[in-house]
């Protein structure tokens, strides 16, 4: 067994053989304390003082990063960008470099863990993997063998495909529908499958973009992959387009997009649907679009007679007759000629893009403003069109699909029974089941790095919830607020230890597959995820061999290289010049292969991954739209769910995105006293602690609020104008409260950064149990924020909760 003392970093620089710098701290920030094994200590100490590089790919976000990491006889002491990486160039944000600290964390589980007096008392035993695996497959082995695996639930939370893949398989296997992959995105494809009858997320050919409106999509710090997205921001507003390229903001807050974009327009909080709803308006008043195209590929666009001769009110007279640049300034704070000068970029830029981000799709009505921002593209002809969204026509990587409720009849315990069509598995959904009205007992609960307890909607359900299950088992590195209540935690490898793939990054314009491999053999006792769910299945009898083919990990990711290679496209990550990867980027050029199979392998992992831009673009509108009708559907009937169809077609645009009230199905963001509570909360991760990933460094508790000069606490932005309303000043400790009875403590940032009606708070702070630095910093304020939706449609809403300020 192995065992760890703390190390300071001054010791871990001198043993490393360099004097400042190590992870890329200033001599102004706190003093670092590592845990390293003793094997690790040792060759610090005794080792010749080798230097080495690898590259390898950041996990802490879905942006897929490359990295290059610097080591010292094996033992990696700092990084930067993989320069060969075409998705990040060199280039990484602050929260890369936290990946040390995870690595060498001293609170990682570096030994399987039970606690055999019971979840309810805080010892955690050491003990062996020769101990706890057969006592985890035998829990296993006897409910499939009695044909009780539906009993089994299963969340995971690596988003890599190829665990997808994995533990989506094994759940098959034993049975069971009740398994739940996490989403870290933020990003849903119920837009795209309301109109389009596809299940893709687009892809944002920015660098082609003569103009970027972007509605709540702040793309350079939190959305899809920021660090690729400030690249291709360099060179949309490169000097030779400075008069003609231009971006657009529109948001309640300045956040790092909008302070990068030519013009910041603050807007009311969830109400971008009705703003790209008076842009359209617009251009069809103006006869800006292309009325043939639409009568093409379009249903429900034009007004239409039924059979019985009854008139059906449609899009075009719906926008004509209700969003009113007008009317749409009153719902929105934004003044007309703003909303026009908006249309007028998207009439008179031929390759233009209108951009839904999580900022706006977490807000209460976030699924009906990525609808009206799709549909905004649509009209304007920005679909499969360079510089807009667009979609592949397939899917390179097939994912294992979950056994779907028509074949198996046991319900779905993170469904409701509802059936509303775009209803997405949801953790919270699992937790009111199991505490109240589940049909079964779940007897055996399997969480693989994901963490419940801190990111469902009611923290307190979800820990009286592993309460009631006989068996929690966790798998992870580092402890969380989930794993305190696990009955067996297997300790898997930090990702610096492991192999893994990235792919599919959410909004790139190409496809890649980067490479994460060990950039260091394993310090602890630890295995990888794969390792732990098959042995699990062996030993408890599960027929895997077309899951477990692969003995490890690598195994899995060689045979996805070979199979990108036998597909003869694209190349290796290389070394070239701007102009170069510019030139292949923008214009989705072919790259040269001629690698043979073990040149291709070695090359790729050698230099962190494989990519091919070569993606056609314009013109394949019919590819991708695969509804019944074989037309983009305008109002799909799922809209009709929002507001509790009462058959009135042409108010169904009014009631959802026009209306002050809520959608009936988002009632509980109504409150009777907006008088006593009338501010609105916003909130959103920053850069520096992604998913709240980053909350075990200290660099990045020194720095998550470097913008706000904030360190080691939270905060709350404030417009001027509100300060002195409620008579505040920069710097004082104030109380928030909502009418969910809660109330948290935090820093009031005085900035005119922010509308006046509107509060931020990041999320990611606040927490409990997860480890010794980040427990206890900071406050969480979705404590303030009122339930989510009965049903989840993907997306969590963490903005709209109305509030008051109190100074303290």
């Amino acid at each position: 067994m192995s065992k760890k003392r703390l190390l300071t970093r001054t010791e871990f620089l001198k043993y490393a053989g360099i004097i400042t710098g190590g992870i890329g701290l200033s001599a102004s920030m706190m003093s670092q304390v590592f845990g390293l094994s003793n094997k690790t200590i040792q060759k610090l100490k005794q080792g010749p003082g080798l230097e080495s590089w690898a590259n390898t790919t950041c996990r802490l976000c879905p942006g897929g990063c490359g990295l290059t990491v610097r080591r010292i006889d094996g033992i990696p002491i700092s990084l930067k960008g993989n320069s060969l990486s075409p998705i990040n160039r060199g280039g990484v944000c602050p929260a890369a470099h936290a990946n040390l600290e995870l690595l060498f964390h001293p609170d990682r589980y570096t030994e399987p863990l039970t606690r055999p007096e019971g979840r309810l008392r805080k010892t955690l035993n050491p003990t062996s993997w020769e101990e706890t695996f057969p006592s985890v497959a035998k829990n296993v082995r006897e409910l499939t063998s009695t044909g009780q695996g539906h009993k089994i639930a299963i969340i995971n939370g690596d988003n890599s495909p190829l665990m997808k893949h994995v533990w989506q398989e094994f759940a098959n296997q034993i049975g069971t529908p009740n398994f739940y992959q996490e989403n870290d995105l933020g990003l849903t494809d119920n837009s795209c499958y309301a109109t389009q009858g596809i299940r893709r997320l687009p892809m944002l050919d920015l660098i082609n973009s003569e103009c970027i409106i972007s509605l709540g999509s702040n793309f350079l710090e939190e959305d899809g992959s920021p660090v690729h997205f400030n690249q291709v921001y360099s060179e949309f507003k490169d000097v030779e387009n400075v008069t003609r390229n231009k971006l657009i903001y529109v948001g309640p807050r300045a956040n790092i997009t909008a302070t990068s974009a030519h013009k910041w327009i603050p807007i009311y909080p969830d109400t971008w649907g009705a703003l790209a709803l008076g842009i359209a308006h617009i251009l069809i008043e103006e006869n800006a679009i292309d009325t043939g195209y639409l009568k093409k590929y379009a249903n429900g666009y034009f007004d239409e007679t039924d059979k019985d001769g009854n008139k059906r009110i449609r899009f075009e007279t719906q926008v004509r007759t209700i969003f009113h640049p007008k009317y749409v300034e009153e719902i929105t704070g934004i003044p007309e000629k703003e909303i026009r000068y908006l249309a007028e970029l998207l009439a008179t830029r031929r390759h233009s893009v209108v951009l839904c981000g999580r900022e706006a799709l977490q807000s209460p009505r976030g699924d009906l403003h990525q609808w009206a921002v799709h549909c905004l593209n649509f009209i304007t002809g920005n679909l499969q069109n360079p510089g807009g969204w667009y979609f592949k026509s397939d899917d390179p990587y097939p994912v294992a699909k979950p056994v779907s409720d028509n074949e198996n009849p046991i319900a779905n315990l993170f469904k409701s029974d509802g059936g509303h069509p775009l209803e997405a598995p949801s953790i919270d959904m699992f937790a009111k089941r199991v505490e109240g009205y589940a049909p079964y007992n779940i007897e055996l609960l399997i969480i693989n790095k994901a963490n419940p307890c801190f990111h469902g909607e009611n923290r307190v359900k979800w820990r009286a919830t592993l309460k009631h299950i006989p068996r929690v088992i966790y798998l992870g590195d580092l402890p969380n607020e989930t794993s305190k209540y696990a009955d067996v935690i297997f300790p898997t490898h930090s990702d610096f230890e492991s192999w893994d793939l990235v792919e599919n990054i959410p909004g790139l314009p190409m496809d890649s597959l980067s490479v994460q491999k060990p950039v260091i053999s394993p310090m602890y006792g630890t295995r990888s995820g794969y390792e732990v769910v098959k042995e699990i299945a062996s030993q408890a009898g599960i027929s895997t061999q077309q899951i477990f083919s692969a003995k490890m990990p690598e195994d899995l990711v060689r045979t996805r290289m070979k199979q990108i290679h036998a597909q003869k496209r694209g190349a290796p990550f290389e070394s070239l010049s701007q102009k170069e990867w510019k030139s292949a980027y923008k214009n989705h050029k072919s790259l040269k292969g001629g690698y043979t199979e073990t040149q291709f392998l070695k090359t790729t992992s050698d230099n962190g991954g494989w990519w091919d831009p070569a993606i056609q673009v314009q013109h394949k509108l019919d590819d991708v739209i695969k509804t019944p009708s074989g037309k983009f559907e305008m109002l799909p009937e799922t809209l009709t769910y929002f507001e509790g169809y009462s058959g009135d077609e042409s108010q169904i645009l009014k009631n959802l995105l026009a209306a002050k009230k809520y959608p009936s199905g988002l009632i509980q963001y109504e409150t009777s006293g907006r008088d006593e509570f009338p501010l609105t909360l916003i909130s959103g991760y920053p850069i520096t602690n992604p998913f709240g990933r980053t909350v075990y460094s200290p660099t990045m508790l020194e720095t998550i609020g470097i913008r706000n000069e904030i360190y080691w606490e939270s905060w709350a932005e404030i417009h001027p104008a509100t300060a002195r309303k409620f008579g505040l000043k920069n710097g004082d400790t104030i109380q928030l409260v909502s009418h969910v009875g809660k109330e948290i403590h935090v820093k009031a940032r005085v900035k005119p950064i922010i509308h006046p009606d509107v509060v931020f708070v990041p999320l990611g702070l606040g927490r409990i149990d997860v480890g010794r630095y980040g427990t206890g910093i900071g406050s969480d304020p979705r404590e303030l924020m009122v339930p989510q939706p009965e049903v989840s449609t993907g997306l969590a809403i963490v903005s709209g909760t109305p509030i008051r300020i109190t100074l303290l």
